[in-house]
Order: C-alpha cells, then structure tokens, then sequence
C-alpha cells in the first residue's frame, strides 16, 4: 500500500499533484496524508478508491491534527497484517487498481504524466504490473 504525502495538508484545500497519481500508475493501492476531501475528490474525477480495506473515514476529518492520527493509526493496523494478508488485500484491489489506470489514462488535465502514461499507452509495463493484469 502506497502512503502518498500530498504537497498540502493542513489548508482544508484539495491538491492533486503527481503524488496522489504516482500509485494510480503503479497498480498500487493507497492511503493519504492530504487535506479533507482528497478521496472525494478523486472519486468525483471518476476514480475509486480502496474503502473495503482501508478505513477512509480520515478523509472527512476537517481537524489536521486528528486527520493525521486516524492517517497513522490506519498505517499501523495495517502494518500487523500477515504478509498472506496483505496479498489477500492487495489481490482484492486488482480491479480498483486496473479502473483508475485505465481512467488515468483518459485525462489530459493532468500533464505532468505525459511520460509515464506515454509508456502505459505503449505497453511497457514492469514485471509486476504484468503479474497483476
């Protein structure tokens, strides 16, 4: 699981920068330490999000502070996860991971991955995403 650090936290304003693609391109699942809304917000671009294996409430939280433990406190339980369960979780988000992808994809707004979604459009994927698909 990818544990983005959007560019903003504290300002209550949605950012999304690369950091929060990053995992979309990786077929990585992942948890946010970013202001409220972040999640929302990808999910109203057409994004999903991985809320049947991670507590995504913090998203809600307007409180920095208390956003930021319920952040670590969803890390921490998922770090006592087995590593068979973490692969049970990881092979459940296959799907997830595939959509925002192949939605990533479609966006010409965000031009910073002009590179990376140049060599997904052209199949050259790692040893691990061709694992996954």
């Amino acid at each position: 699981i990818n544990i983005v650090t959007e560019t903003t936290f504290t300002n209550n304003k949605v950012f999304l920068s690369e950091k929060t693609f990053h995992p979309i391109i990786n077929l990585q699942p992942f948890i946010c330490f970013a202001s409220n809304g972040q999640l929302a917000e990808l999910k109203k671009l057409g994004f999903k999000t991985f809320e049947h294996i991670i507590d995504e409430s913090y998203d809600d939280e307007p409180n920095s502070q208390k956003r930021f433990e319920m952040v670590c406190n969803e890390i921490l339980r998922l770090s006592k996860l087995s590593i068979e369960e973490m692969n049970e979780l990881y092979l459940s988000c296959k799907d997830i991971c595939i959509h925002n992808r192949k939605h990533l994809l479609t966006f010409s707004k965000y031009d910073v991955f002009k590179n990376s979604l140049q060599k997904l459009k052209e199949k050259q994927w790692s040893l691990q995403e061709k694992k996954l698909l």
